[in-house]
């Protein structure tokens, strides 16, 4: 929560993540270790879908490759294998100048502290 309204939500245990709260910017750091992220726009923010990475999973003894959905879900246990964040940044925050960042093993985003009403738009960046 943020300023007593709601920011992040998941579905069962979220994975690992970090919320810094800077002068002119919240960050966010959402681990995508040993998971496959998919990213989509939803109304006032984003949503991340998180699955287990099968590739690296086939490549690991079952007993030590472990995630967030590992924990969440019961994965092998006829549990899914799906784990969902959304992020919905509060007026506070200006959602137009929003900055995404993915890479191998975190997704990032960084939500400038509102000045100036502006027009909602997300720019995403794969790196």
């Amino acid at each position: 929560a943020y300023g007593g309204q709601g920011l992040l939500y998941c579905t069962g245990d979220p994975p690992a993540y970090a919320v810094y709260d800077r002068p002119d910017e919240l960050e966010i750091v959402i681990s995508t270790f040993n998971m496959v992220p998919e990213f989509g726009p939803v109304a006032g923010g984003f949503n991340l879908q998180l699955a287990p990475d099968v590739h690296k999973a086939a490549e690991a003894e079952p007993d030590h490759f472990h995630t967030a959905v590992n924990r969440a879900r019961g994965v092998g246990a006829g549990g899914s294998t799906l784990l969902q964040v959304v992020v919905a940044p509060t007026a506070p925050f200006d959602v137009s100048k929003a900055d995404l960042v993915q890479d191998d093993t975190t997704f990032v985003a960084h939500l400038p502290k509102r000045d100036v009403q502006a027009i909602p738009q997300l720019s995403v960046r794969r790196v």
